[in-house]
């Protein structure tokens, strides 16, 4: 009996030693394949657990507890409400940029909307998909007849053709979602019909970033945040093995999103031939009536003249364009410091010589900062790292406004 039980626990540990092989080998592929394509994959499961989580039930502000719904969307309402209403004295400028883009818009040729395109936007959404102030679904869209869904089809080129939205599309609820690391943050959530143009549109967006997104731009097909992250360690561990000094600094444009000015933005997106209906039917969005939602309590209206909404399908490509001329100008003076973009996060990297680096890139990040700040963004330096001959790693926390 001892003889079968050692061989039977020598075949049990021989057949999870080939499982585990097995595994490991499925893993290293599943890895290459997904890296191979942009690592989202990867980075999804890498992040796994630490995205959205519940909005706060508590918050300390100016000594005071509050823990009531009414008070803590109180306080939502007054402080989004103050940061979406930064450009109030301009509206002006944004009724100036928005007649500008629509007369631009006049000379669009868009396609018609044929249903077969209108039916596969509809079929893009998730089935839990969050419900705007329609309370619209996809799938309720997608189960009319034929002649229904074409009659939407049809309103949506209408709508391209006067540059305008129905007044009921105006409305967006602005969910408020929990941070992993403390705090909240607002999510957009347009109406159903807006959400399916812009999905029907998405390729005349994607194709203008193809053409023009600058070589600093790491939010592009195939790329992930994980996969630029990576290639920033292989570059500083290569730099170091053929004895180089290097240096890293990692931007946050803070609350970027909520501090982009309207009018600046329809600006530098006419300057990038940006397709101006696309541009103006997303902006109109941004400046709709916008409800702040918690859990189950609802803000009162607020009417923002500043900040894009995050939520909608152009959002990304609002937030390369408005810092896109400054990048470019940054690396055309600042030739030796590389510096990216993932939406609104920045990174700047400077390898050289020993000793010949720091003053570069410090200079380099003083214009940067100053830079964002013109554009009425703060910028918070989320981590630096330096690495120099026979040093170890060294980080901090640097904050610049």
């Amino acid at each position: 009996m001892a003889t079968y039980a050692a061989d039977a626990k020598a075949q049990m540990d021989q057949a999870a030693w080939r499982a585990g092989a097995e595994g490991r080998k499925a893993m290293h592929e599943w890895v290459t394949t997904s890296m191979a394509r942009g690592g989202k994959a990867v980075h999804r499961w890498t992040t796994k657990g630490t995205g959205a989580t519940e909005v706060p039930t508590e918050m300390v502000t100016g000594g005071k507890v509050l823990s009531s719904p009414a008070q803590l969307m109180a306080w939502r309402d007054e402080a989004w409400g103050h940061r979406w209403s930064r450009d109030g004295a301009d509206a002006s400028l944004i009724k100036a940029a928005m007649l500008d883009l629509k007369l631009l818009a006049a000379d669009d040729e868009l396609d018609d909307i044929t249903l077969e395109q209108f039916d596969k936007a509809c079929g893009s959404f998730k089935v839990a998909a969050g419900l705007g102030s329609d309370q619209w679904s996809p799938r309720a869209i997608l189960a009319l007849p034929a002649k229904g869904r074409m009659a939407l089809a049809h309103m949506l080129r209408t709508i391209e053709r006067v540059a305008c939205w129905g007044w009921q599309m105006y409305v967006v609820v602005i969910g408020m979602l929990g941070k992993a690391g403390g705090g909240e943050r607002p999510i957009g959530l347009l109406t159903m019909v807006a959400r399916i143009w812009t999905r029907i549109r998405k390729p005349l967006a994607s194709g203008w970033c193809s053409a023009l997104a600058g070589f600093w731009d790491d939010a592009v097909a195939h790329h992930s945040s994980l996969r630029a992250a990576m290639r920033r360690c292989v570059q500083n561990e290569a730099a170091h093995v053929l004895g180089l000094d290097v240096a890293n600094i990692l931007w946050d444009a803070e609350k970027y999103y909520d501090s982009l000015s309207i009018a600046i933005l329809a600006g530098l997106a006419k300057e990038l031939a940006y397709p101006a209906t696309l541009l103006r039917l997303s902006l109109l969005m941004d400046l709709g009536t916008r409800f702040l939602k918690a859990g189950r309590a609802f803000g009162n209206a607020r009417t923002p003249s500043n900040s894009i909404i995050a939520g909608d399908g152009q959002a990304s490509q609002k937030a390369r364009i408005y810092v896109y001329a400054l990048l470019q100008n940054m690396h055309d003076d600042y030739r030796c410091c590389e510096i990216s973009q993932y939406v609104d996060d920045l990174s700047q990297r400077q390898e050289g010589e020993p000793g010949t680096i720091m003053i570069p890139i410090a200079e380099a990040a003083i214009a940067l900062v100053n830079g964002v700040a013109r554009a009425a963004v703060d910028c918070v330096g989320q981590e630096c790292y330096r690495r120099q001959q026979q040093e170890t790693r060294q980080g901090h926390s640097t904050q610049a406004h």
